[in-house]
Order: C-alpha cells, then sequence, then structure tokens
C-alpha cells in the first residue's frame, strides 16, 4: 500500500530539508520549511523512518524539543480593562502572520471549583488578584488540575480574548501554560 502524510515542524527544523535528505525512499514530497506532505510506500516506510530520524537527531538537540512560548509582556489582571479591550482589538485582525499577543501575570489565586471540560482534557477556573477575577480556560493542560483545586497561587501565560457564549460577551483568558508562582 501507499500512505500519505502530513508534517508541522518547529522553528529549529527545516522540514522540507529534512524529507529531502530522506527523499530517496519517497514517492513524494512538497513543502517549505515549517510544514510539509509527503507520500511513501509501506515497504519503504521503515527505512525512510530511519533515515529522516538519523538526520532529524543530527540537527535537534533535546533542549530543542522543550516548548517555548514568547510572551509579548507581564501584566496585572487590573490592566484588563474596556480600554485595553480597544486597543488590544486594533492591533488585529489576528491570524498566522499577526499571532494575538500572550501576556503572563504572576501570582494568581484560584477563584471557586475548576472544571474539568472535554473528555477531562481541557480545564475552566476563575483566577483572582487585587479584586479582579476573568474566567480562564486552558485547553489540554488538565494536568495542572490538582494544583488548582488546591488553591496554589499560578502564573499564567494566556491571550486575552472575548467569549461569545449564548449571546453574551466576556473577557476571558485563554491560557497558554500554568506554573507554581515562586
Amino acid at each position: 500500500g501507499i500512505g500519505k502524510g502530513s508534517a508541522r515542524s518547529i522553528p529549529k527544523l527545516d522540514l522540507y530539508d529534512a524529507l529531502s535528505g530522506a527523499s530517496k525512499f519517497l514517492e513524494g514530497y512538497g513543502g517549505h520549511p515549517m510544514a510539509a506532505g509527503l507520500t511513501v510506500r509501506e515497504d519503504k516506510f521503515e527505512n525512510f523512518k530511519s533515515l529522516f530520524l538519523r538526520n532529524v537527531n543530527k540537527i535537534l538537540s533535546d533542549d530543542d524539543l522543550i516548548p517555548v512560548i514568547s510572551i509579548d509582556g507581564e501584566m496585572a489582571l487590573t490592566d484588563i480593562n474596556p480600554r485595553f479591550m480597544r486597543f488590544l482589538e486594533k492591533l488585529g485582525p489576528f491570524g498566522p502572520g499577526n499571532m494575538r499577543p500572550k501576556f503572563v501575570s504572576r501570582n494568581l489565586a484560584i477563584s471557586g471549583q475548576p472544571r474539568l471540560m472535554g473528555n477531562g482534557e481541557h480545564i475552566r477556573f476563575i483566577v483572582s488578584q487585587n479584586g479582579r477575577n476573568y474566567p480562564a480556560v486552558g485547553f489540554k493542560l488538565s494536568s495542572h488540575y490538582e494544583d488548582l483545586i488546591r488553591g496554589v497561587p499560578v502564573d499564567l501565560a494566556y491571550v486575552v480574548e472575548v467569549n461569545q457564549w449564548q449571546g453574551q460577551s466576556n473577557i476571558q483568558l485563554n491560557v497558554r501554560d500554568i506554573h507554581r508562582s515562586d
């Protein structure tokens, strides 16, 4: 049989070059440094995989595989207000060439009871700081649930967004990462 696949890369790996280095085992491939598609015959897959991984391992170190979040600024929850939201809106439209700014806020308290969602992979909770509360949602961050239900103060990396739900608009934090505060 023939298999087809697509791939996304990380900044340190030019995916197109990596596929080129193992192309003798491919029926076809194409793409660019950050994304590619390929076609491989079943009887050549193991040889392709072996050569591709050997080439990639020469380029990448273990540190290159640690996810990094680029933060655009640090702010307190009290900085999030209607004026800030109007300013943020003027930076749009957001998309691949203009990503939403990511912020960090430190030493946030957890209010109420955090909830698991979506087959237990996602988490919804409320954070508080200096009398300001905001709902937060973390997709694929349920591993932090235990800390959150214990009320451990946290630092959050997030994007600020307006959540439209059942005819209402509310500011929420779309959390990208959670760490215990020091």
